[in-house]
């Protein structure tokens, strides 16, 4: 232990800065043996410890829910947070691990936190493998096995840390209990930490009501450090823990060294365009792109599910070994996601003619790219049913997918929200008006009959696809919209896994990629989004390659920059003298 002038300097520079305290005075033991002090913190850590101390700087509970690679570090920081909160504030803290070994293997780490702590620190009054309990001092670090439904539930624990939370032999039952037991108040942290194993009853379901509810991104340089940028995009269905994810290529560890001269030129000319999509939408070196390839032939037995669970790009990927995806995963996962801008389509000005994206943080439209003159564009449009999945406390919600055919079938924007069918049908209108007067393939099934009815009132015809149908006397018609049966659902599947095995579609939305990574095969031979998923993104997108396999050769695009022809619906259509049918005025 430090004495005298050092021991004051040390304790009053801890104080001062968390992270100091961390990486100098905590010890560990790294993967060659070595029992040493941490020094420098792995980017993984630091973005844990930045919820953290954003959580209490703001003066909220501490709910951070983890999805991570192998090895990341993450319960080693975990165990030294916690000692430094029982030793500061006198708290209770609890470790709840999912086997016997890993319950030792996480309490040696706390033990020796303590045992090479060089800070003043309190004699201990009991340690063994489950507890450390300090002599005339408050607080306690326990560390238990989660063997069966009430594990922990008697304690009340200021911090509570879950350890590979989707492994526990009965989930979503221990935690139930488990949760309960801590208090919600700013001075309480819970933390979930584990890599994927499927499609759990616990794990899974809490990463997706938050993940899906709320976002995090980075701001990571010198004057900052690592710094989160929190959104919170629908508190209703939030459960309120931070969702982070840590992917396999941001520990450096993860780089392998070519051996000899002329092995990187052939290892480049090997990649195949799945890895090389990869590490381009990564930014990856090839060094990591070699250190991956060895992580498949040595630690996951050549098993690229196994690989994806171990080692995820993203978090969709972690999850998909323990079904059977009906779309290419490798495809999905290169896919060149970004984030989109938010907003709505109006007029630029009132009883303007010009249509115009007006940025909007609670917008329906998500952008990805404006539209080019002269392009043609086709749009999928699925209406939300109301209907609340397996899994999920949310209902589906209308999806309209919009793609630049000329471009070679982009994505460039959608509508996204839980809209109802009455109130769908101006922003649709004003959507395809603004892309050029899009395509428009609308499943007409159930509520989409409504819009599909509403807006070829409003539309021009030759822009709205048309299905086959007969009336009751044999006559043939051609009724506006696409229904979806029994007989046409697998051939629309089957089109669109064409489509992206052949790279016909670039996808640029995360949610639209989640989807379709969680649509599986069932048991019975069937296709449909797997428990805990939608599928209205997956739905939408099917139209699409159906409007991009019959989109008229001869439908030319307008531009939407034009004062003739880009006008509101509401100003551009007028009754023809004789007639009930309306038409464009141009």
């Amino acid at each position: 232990m430090l004495q005298g002038r050092d021991l004051e300097i040390e304790t009053a520079l801890s104080k001062k800065n968390p992270i100091y305290h961390i990486e100098k005075h905590a010890w560990i033991k790294d993967a060659s043996g070595v029992v040493r002090p941490l020094d420098q913190l792995k980017m993984a850590q630091k973005k844990l410890l930045a919820l953290y101390y954003w959580a209490k700087s703001n003066n909220q509970p501490v709910r951070i829910i983890i999805l991570k690679a192998r090895k990341e570090g993450l319960s080693t920081v975990l165990q030294i947070l916690m000692y430094y909160e029982v030793l500061a504030r006198g708290i209770d803290a609890v470790v709840i691990a999912h086997d016997d070994g890993s319950t030792r293997k996480i309490f040696e780490i706390a033990e020796r936190v303590h045992t090479r702590y060089q800070l003043e620190k309190p004699e201990l009054r009991r340690s063994n493998v489950k507890e450390i309990k300090f002599r005339d001092r408050e607080g306690s670090m326990s560390v238990l096995t989660a063997g069966n439904k009430y594990s922990g539930s008697g304690l009340t624990p200021q911090f509570l840390h879950c350890s590979e939370a989707s492994k526990w032999r009965h989930g979503a039952e221990t935690a139930t209990s488990l949760l309960q037991s801590v208090a919600d108040l700013p001075e309480t942290a819970v933390v979930i930490e584990c890599t994927a194993c499927g499609f759990d009853t616990l794990y899974k379901p809490m990463w997706d009501a938050a993940a899906d509810n709320c976002s995090i991104r980075w701001e990571i340089n010198d004057e900052v450090g690592v710094k989160p940028i929190i959104t919170v995009e629908n508190r209703e269905h939030w459960n309120g823990f931070l969702p982070l994810f840590i992917p396999w290529y941001e520990d450096q560890q993860y780089q392998k060294e070519f051996s000899y001269e002329g092995e990187s030129k052939w290892f480049q000319e090997s990649m195949d365009r799945v890895e090389e999509e990869n590490m381009d939408k990564f930014g990856l070196s090839l060094e990591q792109m070699n250190a991956y390839r060895y992580l498949l032939k040595n630690k996951c037995q050549n098993d690229k599910k196994k690989r994806s669970q171990e080692y995820p790009y993203t978090p969709d990927e972690a999850f998909i070994h323990s079904g059977r995806p009906r779309f290419n995963v490798d495809i999905i996962t290169s896919m060149p996601t970004v984030d989109p801008q938010r907003g709505t389509i109006l007029p630029a000005a009132r009883m303007s003619r010009r249509l115009q994206f007006h940025p909007d943080s609670g917008g329906d439209v998500y952008m990805w790219a404006r539209p080019v003159p002269g392009h043609q564009y086709v749009c999928g449009v699925d209406t939300c049913e109301g209907k609340i999945p397996d899994g999920r406390s949310d209902p589906d919600a209308s999806v309209c997918q919009m793609f630049d055919y000329t471009a070679g079938g982009i994505q460039v924007a959608k509508i996204y929200g839980q809209i109802s069918e009455e109130l769908l049908v101006d922003p649709l209108l004003l959507f395809l008006e603004y892309y050029n007067g899009a395509y428009a393939v609308i499943e007409s099934n159930s509520t989409g009959k409504h819009v599909a009815i509403e807006v070829a009132n409003k539309y021009p015809d030759s822009r709205l696809y048309h299905r086959d149908d007969w009336d009751q006397k044999g006559r043939k018609l051609r009724e506006v919209g696409h229904r979806t049966h029994h007989g046409n659902r697998s051939r629309a599947i089957g089109r669109l896994a064409t489509y992206m095995e052949s790279r016909s579609i670039v996808i640029k939305d995360e949610k639209t990629c989640h989807e379709l990574v969680g649509f599986h095969i069932t048991s019975g031979g069937r296709a449909e989004a797997t428990i805990g998923y939608h599928d209205d993104h997956v739905s939408a997108l099917m139209l699409v390659c159906i409007g991009i396999d019959v989109y008229p050769q001869n439908l030319k695009a307008y531009s939407p920059y034009t004062k003739t022809e880009n006008i509101p619906r509401s100003f551009r259509y007028s009754k023809q003298r004789g007639s009930g049918k309306t038409t464009p005025i141009y």
